[in-house]
Order: structure tokens, then C-alpha cells, then sequence
């Protein structure tokens, strides 16, 4: 929507599933009925719309299209054919590093000096996915991770411009974001809630938090 190429890396969830989720995003179509086949006469359409109302492009890359592994230096020749100005990695943990690092700490940190170099050579932004420590834990007993949480290295969150935690709250039906590190602005640690639906897309923001009716 904003006019950029954006490129997805995405090493569990196939192109033709993720895709569904980017059409319940879009359109509000629910995801259980795209996911197995449900197709209604309006999302016909509506994919049959879809091109011209954009004049940018959208990537899915899965393990299988770089069969000597998904590694930054892969990704950087690809950033730079197709244009990317976003690239999204969700799930680091699946990349190879060109370096081959021993330990994940060494690994990870490759990868995202790496990264951060591909971004600053191309123009082109870089989020990356990272899961937090299972045993992560806060007063409410839901898992709020911090920057000192992160799976396997903190090297992600040291190289990381910007930081940010996540957290469902899934009998509330509610997701909430807080900023845990900025280079460029303030940073209040002030937390932001949602109630939302995963199969349809709709989200609301809630101004007092998920106790608030």
C-alpha cells in the first residue's frame, strides 16, 4: 500500500497460507475459510482486483527457493534484483550465517551485523523475529519478554535500531506491543493493547488496556 517492495522470509508457514493471512489483513476475509479452500464470489474478485491496486510488489521466500540456505548473503543479492525496501525475517533462528559461527550467541550476531550492513548498502529496512526464553514471566503470569529475553543472543537486540516486545493475551483476545529500545526517540516504555481477531483482521486499539471493557 505505501509503493514499496517488501520480501518476507518465512521458514514454517508456506507462500499459499501466508498469503491468506496478507488477504484476512487486506480485505477482513476469514482465515479459516481461505485456508481450506472456502472461496466466496467477493474474494474471487477481490483477487482478481488485487494487481492494480498496487504498484508495488510483495515476496514470500521459503527454504526451498534458496537450496543453499537462507544466509544474508543470499538475501543481499536478492534484496538488490527485486528492488526490497522491507525485508522480513521471521524466524532467524533458520538462517545460515555466512560466517559459520559456532555457538547461536556467535551465529546470531553474524547474521545481524550482517543484516544490518545489507540494510544500510540497499536503503532497505530490516525487521527481524526473534523468540523470547520460555521461562520469561511477569506479574500477570503472561509472557511480557523484555530485550534480555531473546532466545539464543542478545546480539539481535544490541545491533537492533529499534526494539519491541510482544505479547498475547489470548483468553482477553488481546495483543499488546511496548517499545523496548529506540536510537531515535524517546522512549517511555508505554505500552500499546489491541483487541483483536486472528481469522478476520479487525483490530481496536484500547485506551486503558485489556482490563478495560
Amino acid at each position: 500500500r505505501a509503493g514499496f517492495n517488501v520480501a518476507y522470509y518465512s521458514p514454517e508457514m508456506q507462500a499459499a497460507y501466508l498469503a491468506t493471512r496478507v488477504d484476512t489483513w487486506r480485505g477482513h476475509y476469514q482465515n479459516s475459510k481461505l485456508f481450506t479452500g472456502q472461496y466466496t464470489q467477493e474474494y474471487i474478485d477481490y483477487l482478481k482486483t488485487l494487481p492494480q491496486e498496487t504498484n508495488a510488489d510483495f515476496y514470500i521466500i521459503e527454504d526451498k527457493d534458496m537450496p543453499d540456505g537462507v544466509s544474508p548473503r543470499h538475501l543481499s543479492a536478492f534484496v538488490k534484483k527485486h528492488n526490497i525496501q522491507l525485508l522480513i525475517i521471521d524466524g532467524i533462528s533458520y538462517m545460515v550465517d555466512d560466517r559459520k559461527g559456532f555457538s547461536d550467541h556467535e551465529k546470531y550476531g553474524n547474521i545481524c551485523h550482517d543484516l544490518f550492513q545489507l540494510s544500510k548498502k540497499y536503503g532497505c529496512a530490516v525487521v527481524v523475529a526473534a523468540q523470547a526464553n520460555r521461562e520469561t514471566k511477569d506479574s500477570k503470569g503472561v509472557p511480557f519478554p523484555t530485550i534480555y529475553n531473546i532466545a539464543g543472543s542478545d546480539a539481535i537486540g544490541q545491533i537492533a535500531t529499534q526494539v519491541y516486545s510482544l505479547r498475547q493475551i489470548f483468553d482477553k483476545h488481546v495483543f499488546e506491543i511496548r517499545l523496548e529500545k529506540s536510537r531515535m526517540a524517546v522512549n517511555e516504555n508505554n505500552t500499546l493493547s489491541y483487541s483483536w481477531d486472528v481469522n478476520n483482521g479487525n483490530m481496536q486499539y484500547l485506551p486503558g488496556g485489556p482490563d478495560e471493557d
